[in-house]
């Protein structure tokens, strides 16, 4: 039942991601966030009847969610061609590589915070340590 829920809600927010960045591509000037946020919501009202925005506004600073959105980008830039022939005169025809992986291998990836079981088991480690310690003074 809540892996349901979660399929229909991730559905939802994927559309709205969409939504948002085909907004971003746009690149007009003057408009902060706020009014690219709110076209976005008239968009994706137009095309779906659901209004799980806030559902997107919750996850898109998550780490698990941006990871996912880049792994999304990344595929679809794999898809796009990585050379651009460019034509220098009339008579030749020069090729040139663009390697669009190197903008995306200059920032660092964002590390997802660990776990509950590596916590409790850091937890178990160092309250160990400390036991064994107390026992030998």
């Amino acid at each position: 039942m809540l892996n349901q829920r979660w399929q229909k809600i991730q559905k939802y927010v994927n559309k709205f991601s969409g939504c948002i960045a085909g907004i971003n591509q746009r690149n007009e000037s003057g408009k902060m966030e706020q009014d690219k946020i709110a076209e976005a919501k008239k968009v994706f009202e137009a095309q779906e009847k659901s209004k799980l925005d806030h559902a997107w506004i919750l996850l898109r600073h998550q780490p698990k969610w941006i990871g996912i959105m880049q792994e999304m980008d990344s595929k679809k830039s794999k898809k796009r061609s990585n050379t651009c022939t460019t034509n220098i005169s009339s008579s030749s025809t020069a090729s040139t590589h663009i390697d669009i992986e190197d903008d995306m291998n200059t920032c660092d990836p964002v590390s997802r915070p660990p776990g509950r079981k590596v916590e409790k088991r850091k937890l178990k480690e160092t309250t160990d340590q400390l036991v064994r310690i107390q026992k030998l003074h």
